[in-house]
């Protein structure tokens, strides 16, 4: 990964989720709403039963963590859009609440629910590496005041590599 002086901490967290998390096709900011959207691919149209069966799932993971956990996240907005052959699987959060955990519980509940349709899009890096992601993640979250942007960036990943825009 190169950085530019110009990033913000902003792109550097989308970059860094891209990096740690390759079931996440791409990361969007919104300024507008503040929050950060996740997309997933799935191979295949999901049917509504297996999509209410995730969201079930979710619902019951996110609950219990909660309990366990009082600055747990709440659920965040999951929508599920059917394409002609993929699925597009989107999960919004707001930037305050967002956190490594719900990302990892999200990541596994997908996997969970439809292992081999998840598209992955895995980068060359070593596991070493990828828990530095995470530590700059977590960095990051941690002062989430410095995130905030006046415009939306995203970032996804294509061919082994990820591409920020800012728009």
């Amino acid at each position: 990964m190169s950085v530019h002086k110009n990033e913000s901490p902003a792109t550097h967290l989308l970059i860094s989720m891209l990096i740690r998390y390759p079931e996440v096709s791409s990361v969007r900011y919104d300024p507008n709403n503040r929050s950060l959207i996740f997309t997933f691919f799935l191979q295949g149209k999901l049917d509504q039963a297996r999509q209410s069966a995730c969201m079930d799932n979710l619902r019951i993971y996110f609950d219990t963590c909660a309990n366990f956990d009082r600055h747990f996240p709440p659920l965040g907005e999951l929508v599920f859009m059917p394409l002609e052959d993929i699925t597009v699987v989107t999960y919004e959060q707001l930037v305050n609440r967002v956190s490594t955990s719900e990302i990892h519980l999200l990541t596994a509940v997908l996997q969970d629910h439809f292992a081999k349709q998840v598209a992955l899009d895995p980068l060359m890096i070593e596991e070493e590496d990828l828990e530095m992601q995470e530590e700059l993640i977590n960095r990051l979250l941690d002062h989430r005041g410095i995130l905030e942007e006046q415009q939306q960036i995203v970032a996804y990943r294509e061919g082994g590599k990820v591409f920020v825009y800012n728009r």
